[in-house]
C-alpha cells in the first residue's frame, strides 16, 4: 500500500526520486501520460518499505532495466495546493542513481500502474537543454545545473525555497 493519505482537508505523499546521469553528463527527465511538464522519475513508498528499496523498486518498474542506488542527495518537503484547491505535503528523498544497461536514446513504455495504464516517456537532455524544459518542481533546474554531493534539506511553500 502507497504512502499516500488523503482526506477533506489534503492530501500527504511520501516519495522517492531517482536522478540518472549518462556518460555524457545527459539528465534523465520522464512526462507522465498527457502531463505537460517534465519530472524526475521515482514513486511512492509503500508501507514496510525503506526508501531505498522504494526507489530501486519505482525506478526498475518504471523504466525497465536494473538501476543501482548511489546515495540520497537531498531531502524535499513541498506545500502546494492542487488546482482543486486541495493541499498537498510531500516528503520527497532525492537519490542518485546509476545504470550501465540504460538506453542511450529517448524511449516510451506504458506502465501498468496498479490496474491503471500511464505512457511514460523518457528523454535525456544536457543541463544546457534543460533550461528549456518545463520541469517540476521548479527549483530542479537550479538544483541539477548546481547539484553536489553535499546531502541538503529543501522546504518549498508554492514552489519557493523556504530558509
Amino acid at each position: 500500500m502507497d504512502i499516500d493519505l488523503k482526506n477533506e482537508a489534503g492530501e500527504f505523499k511520501y516519495r522517492v526520486v531517482g536522478i540518472l546521469f549518462d556518460e555524457q553528463n545527459r539528465v534523465l527527465i520522464q512526462k507522465v501520460a498527457d502531463n505537460p511538464f517534465y519530472c524526475l522519475p521515482g514513486g511512492r513508498v509503500e508501507l514496510g518499505e525503506s526508501s531505498i528499496e522504494a526507489v530501486k523498486r519505482e525506478l526498475e518498474e518504471e523504466l525497465g532495466f536494473d538501476v543501482v542506488v548511489e546515495k540520497p542527495l537531498f531531502f524535499l518537503e513541498n506545500f502546494f495546493n492542487r488546482a482543486s484547491g486541495a493541499e498537498v505535503h510531500e516528503i520527497g528523498i532525492f537519490f542518485r542513481v546509476t545504470s550501465s544497461v540504460a538506453p542511450k536514446e529517448d524511449w516510451e513504455i506504458v506502465e501498468n500502474d496498479k490496474g491503471i495504464l500511464k505512457t511514460l516517456r523518457y528523454k535525456w537532455v544536457t543541463l544546457k537543454e534543460l533550461e528549456n524544459e518545463d520541469l517540476r518542481p521548479a527549483f530542479l533546474k537550479e538544483k541539477l545545473l548546481n547539484l553536489n554531493e553535499d546531502f541538503e534539506q529543501i522546504i518549498l511553500r508554492d514552489g519557493e525555497k523556504v530558509k
